[in-house]
């Protein structure tokens, strides 16, 4: 396991801007900078002909007006969805972003970002693979690297071959018996969990080793501070701001 980053910030939000905007689109991410916040995750998996897109679930069908697999469609047919008249008319018409242009906004307004690798079911290497390169080719070098953070060890694995210097961060459900096993494969840096399942004594133990906690996801001010009074070092949020002003 690796020591403590020089940094965690308090406040990540939730797939840009979850709660105003709809989430994994240039909207939610241009609607976080609105709102001053620094930090956003981003979730990552790549169309059936291999191209990189903001997109969380395996099938597109709860986020966008399509349906089926992202595995099984292609760049050209994501691209045509709208993502955004789910959430609301406001947002009628907003795309499946490719991460390239993701990434290029993310600069453009100089916030940090968490990039989740999001494997779909048997593509994680490739996924981790494609992704990690398209990131390090558009990441300045004077800019402080991205988070990478997965659910699956082996995208996180693939993640630490290809950028070892980039912190990295394992994101768990719950905590399990064989988490540090699951640290230690991964180099992980952070440790993520999720605000449900959280147990005082997981708290302690992890920050007993000094290992950044990150909780999500959490849009309720008063359990923020009561889980950063605990050691918990990072909180994701659908409505960051909210969760900053309390701070």
């Amino acid at each position: 396991m690796t020591s403590l980053l020089d940094f965690s910030p308090p406040v990540i939000g939730h797939r840009g801007c979850a709660g105003l905007a709809p989430e994994n689109t240039l909207a939610s991410i241009r609607m976080a900078a609105a709102q001053k916040v620094e930090w956003i995750s981003l979730d990552i998996k790549i169309s059936a002909d291999g191209v990189p897109v903001l997109m969380h679930d395996e099938d597109v069908r709860r986020t966008t007006n399509g349906q089926g697999l992202v595995s099984e469609m292609s760049w050209e047919s994501l691209s045509q969805l709208d993502a955004g008249s789910w959430f609301g008319s406001p947002f009628a018409g907003e795309p499946v972003p490719s991460l390239v242009a993701a990434v290029e906004l993310v600069l453009s307004l100089d916030l940090s970002l968490c990039a989740i690798l999001s494997p779909c079911a048997g593509r994680q290497q490739v996924t981790a693979m494609v992704s990690m390169i398209e990131l390090a080719r558009l990441w300045p070098e004077h800019k402080a690297p991205p988070v990478i953070a997965s659910f699956d060890v082996e995208s996180l694995e693939m993640a630490a071959q290809l950028e070892p210097h980039w912190p990295r961060c394992l994101l768990m459900p719950t905590l399990t018996d064989d988490w540090r096993a699951r640290m230690t494969r991964t180099g992980g840096h952070l440790l993520g969990l999720q605000a449900e399942n959280i147990k005082t004594s997981d708290i302690e133990e992890i920050t007993s080793l000094h290992i950044p906690l990150q909780i999500y996801t959490v849009n309720n001010p008063q359990k923020a501070l009561e889980l950063m009074a605990l050691g918990v070092s990072t909180v994701y949020s659908d409505d960051p701001r909210l969760i900053l002003d309390a701070l």
